[in-house]
């Protein structure tokens, strides 16, 4: 994929916990596929809400996170492809013990695009699933729709959980034990 994107946005806290943005972005895709070439010229309004209530950003050991992202697109070169696409992604954080420092962490994810069928959808605007940060564990975007060579090709919807014991042995030193499942559909 070739492409070029032009995008502004406000970003503005909402309240103590909470944060808000809109935007409005124009991106043109060049598309390449083994079988076939697709051009994209996407118009978007991009939002998100994101309520932030852990007691620490890079390292929370209590409370949690949501946030929710919706956009739509159009296609404004005249191809008729318009969808919207959606997520919603939760994280909590409970404290077990202080000394060794252990805590329990889940997250989940969900998504999902609708108004058009899987190949009107860009291929990197679609959902993909599996590799860090997602289904660890399973090799990177392997974790959904294959095409017969084995590449993945993206969903229009996506679920994740994880699961993670968290000790710290140290300050600098811990160990994570984790369970993760999902799949792009």
């Amino acid at each position: 994929s070739r492409s070029a994107k032009l995008s502004a946005g406000v970003e503005r806290r909402l309240a103590r916990q909470l944060d808000g943005s809109l935007g409005l972005a124009y991106r043109f895709a060049d598309i390449e596929d083994r079988k076939r070439r697709e051009r994209f010229a996407l118009l978007s309004l991009p939002g998100r809400l994101a309520y932030d209530g852990s007691d620490d950003l890079f390292d929370p050991t209590r409370g949690g996170r949501v946030a929710v992202e919706l956009a739509p697109y159009w296609d404004t070169l005249g191809l008729g492809s318009h969808f919207a696409k959606g997520r919603l992604v939760a994280s909590a954080y409970w404290p077990v013990w202080n000394r060794p420092r252990l805590v329990l962490a889940g997250r989940a994810a969900v998504g999902s695009i609708g108004g058009a069928v899987r190949s009107a959808v860009p291929a990197d605007e679609r959902f993909y699933a599996g590799g860090g940060g997602s289904v660890r564990g399973v090799p990177f975007q392997k974790a959904g729709p294959l095409d017969r060579r084995g590449d993945p090709v993206g969903g229009r919807s996506v679920l994740e959980f994880s699961t993670e014991v968290r000790v710290a042995l140290t300050g600098t030193i811990g160990l994570v034990a984790f369970l993760d499942a999902g799949n792009a559909f």
